[in-house]
């Protein structure tokens, strides 16, 4: 069995099916090494592994709408997944392309990480993938799964993280309940969008200290 939870391989298609036209996803797959639809699948059940063992996976009552994140603290790397995200660097990105997007992705992590230090924050839950099937076209699953993982950021008193590379997701992040913090374009050509979502602890501290 390639997943521990078999209910995964939907989880599977529905992350491959929306994320192919991602620029984000698009830039890390590239163009030159293999075919990308295969690469893709092989980047997504990185992930879903990765979130079995060390993450978490929260989906809708009628399963249109799921998503995924781990808390940074927990975030931790087995033999196993150390030889998946090897064999992710050779056979998905390609070795001549890896510095380049290691160190965007270093950039990524130190700007998240700055804006968690500068609130005091040393642990934090990170949204690592976010997706709704494609027809669907009521929110109302995504706002579900809102409330379940405000509610967590609620009661462990930490700020969740996410970042988008479609400005037209701004929006509906915003109807979620997310804060945009910063704009970064990259050499590589991508532009990322940072948002966070503050805990009612913390929303309150800062009200009272306003």
């Amino acid at each position: 069995m390639l997943f521990k939870n078999p209910a995964n391989l939907k989880l599977h298609g529905l992350l491959v099916s929306r994320f192919k036209n991602n620029p984000r996803i698009k830039l890390l797959l590239g163009k030159s090494h293999g075919s990308c639809s295969i690469k893709l699948k092989l980047l997504i059940t990185y992930v879903i592994c990765r979130i079995e063992n060390f993450g978490y996976i929260l989906s809708d009552s009628s399963k249109n709408s799921s998503l995924l994140y781990f808390r940074k603290s927990e975030f931790k790397f087995s033999l196993q997944d150390t030889l998946r995200y090897i064999y992710l660097l050779v056979k998905v990105i390609g070795i001549s392309r890896v510095p380049n997007l290691l160190y965007q992705e270093r950039l990524i992590k130190q700007i998240r990480n700055r804006n968690a230090g500068a609130n005091l924050c040393a642990d934090y839950l990170y949204v690592w993938f976010l997706a709704q099937e494609k027809n669907y076209s009521k929110i109302d699953g995504l706002l579900s799964l809102r409330r379940l993982i405000f509610d967590k950021a609620d009661f462990l008193n930490l700020p969740i993280y996410i970042e988008t590379s479609e400005q037209r997701l701004v929006p509906l992040y915003q109807r979620m309940g997310f804060t945009f913090y910063h704009e970064q374009n990259f050499s590589t050509g991508l532009k990322l969008y940072f948002a966070k979502y503050e805990p009612y602890l913390t929303k309150l501290s800062n009200s009272l200290a306003a």
